[in-house]
């Protein structure tokens, strides 16, 4: 009687281990499946979107993206950056530094970056950055214009759409920050690429 105990008893043991077995190989290869299913969907991603800025009462408009140029949207642990760039050479950058900066959308920064002293960067931990190229035929450093003061507000983020809008005054790089002009402008960045490197 002890042996067939004994046989009845190891029978449901291996057969436990099996199933368990069974359940851990679909386990990791579903958890190992799903990198390369949104890698391979994130390579077919063509970057798109309209931005609309006005600088001093002239409205700039990138539209047709050029794809080579475009960057990905790279996350870091207290924020956001990117590039857009056009066709014509037009591009914008951005850069939002905040705490919590995804779980706190929509979100509203008011401090630059560009209106921080060089010592200040890097402890004020709320910060945004636009600049706005406009190419001359001979690039100089004005080409750049900069927000100076104002907001930049993250209205919308997913992993297939951002939205950005900006306002108040910029300055030419490499001007005299007292000679500002209004600027303001909104970003629709849809279908990008990410670059994932929080820790």
């Amino acid at each position: 009687m002890k042996k067939i105990l004994y046989l009845f008893v190891s029978a449901v043991l291996m057969t436990a281990c099996q199933n368990d077995n069974k359940s851990t190989k679909s386990i990791v290869q579903t958890a190992s499946a799903e990198p390369k299913s949104k890698a391979k969907n994130d390579t077919n991603k063509i970057p798109s979107g309209k931005v609309e800025v006005s600088i001093d009462g002239k409205t700039y408009t990138l539209a047709n993206f050029d794809q080579k140029l475009t960057t990905v949207v790279t996350l870091l642990n207290t924020g956001l950056q990117f590039r857009i760039n056009d066709v014509n050479k037009q591009h914008i950058q951005v850069s939002l530094s905040a705490p919590d900066l995804l779980q706190s959308v929509p979100i509203t920064i008011s401090q630059q970056t560009s209106a921080l002293e060089p010592g200040e960067v890097y402890s004020v931990k709320t910060q945004s950055s636009v600049n706005f190229v406009i190419p001359s035929t001979q690039p100089v450093q004005g080409d750049t214009k900069t927000l100076l003061k104002g907001t930049v507000t993250l209205e919308e983020y997913s992993e297939s759409k951002l939205v950005i809008t900006f306002s108040g005054s910029g300055y030419k790089l490499g001007d005299n920050k007292k000679n500002t002009f209004p600027m303001q402008g909104k970003i629709v960045f849809e279908n990008f690429k990410v670059y994932d490197g929080r820790m």
